[in-house]
């Protein structure tokens, strides 16, 4: 008689394997606005065909695959005036969406907003709502604006801008980015930043007329 096995050995095993996805996939990605990787992976038994089988087709697994993909994307909008003239103040408004990615999104630590104003913009004033985004100008080489802070998934930051307008005419192009560092793994990186052009009309000519009479009824003829 051939001895079996004895009797504490399992007919069977389980095995579990614990990964951790890449922290950044941009580079292994040809879509920029569509950014994920697919993994595949099977399993092997006796690669080697050390033991003896009755059936050696069934050793090797089906390819598993698992798409790796951020749970986060920051989208930006940008409005500004189409149109002013020297000496308006402006105002612009800069949109920061943590949008929801996978299941249960994520949140964006250090998240980084900034707007390097043209010549021709001087800023006034630079609020962030919600106030947990602190806000600084930097004034070399030019007018720049800077805003850090966390962002929860699904959540959006407003930056406000009034600017000053000193040009006398001609085209004023304003763009904003978040994450310029590109340090925020995200889904898409083509809607980080916006363009806002605007024009500084010369000033309209302003002629005023006043007409008086010295009376206010007279007798015909």
């Amino acid at each position: 008689m051939i001895p079996g096995p004895p009797a504490d050995v399992p007919d069977t095993r389980t095995i579990q394997i614990r990964v951790r996805a890449p922290a950044s996939i941009e580079e292994f990605a040809s879509d920029q606005s569509n950014i994920s990787l697919d993994v595949f992976n099977r399993a092997i038994v006796d690669p080697d065909n050390t033991v003896p089988e009755a059936n050696e087709t069934n050793n090797a697994s089906a390819n598993v695959k698992t798409t790796v993909q951020s749970a986060i994307n920051l989208k930006l909008d940008k409005q500004g005036p189409g149109a002013a003239t020297q000496n308006d103040i402006t105002t612009y408004t800069i949109t920061v969406t943590n949008e929801k990615q996978g299941p249960t999104g994520a949140t964006a630590f250090g998240v980084k907003i900034v707007d390097p104003l043209p010549v021709g913009l001087i800023p006034l004033e630079v609020l962030a709502d919600p106030g947990n985004f602190t806000c600084q100008i930097q004034e070399n080489p030019v007018n720049f604006v800077t805003c850090i802070g966390d962002l929860e998934t699904t959540k959006t930051v407003t930056i406000t801008i009034k600017a000053f307008v000193t040009q006398n005419g001609g085209e004023l192009d304003n763009e904003a980015c978040v994450d310029p560092d590109h340090t925020i793994a995200e889904t898409n990186e083509l809607d980080n930043c916006k363009h806002t052009i605007g024009q500084v009309l010369p000033p309209a000519p302003d002629v005023l007329i006043n007409k008086s009479a010295d009376k206010s009824s007279v007798t015909a003829g």
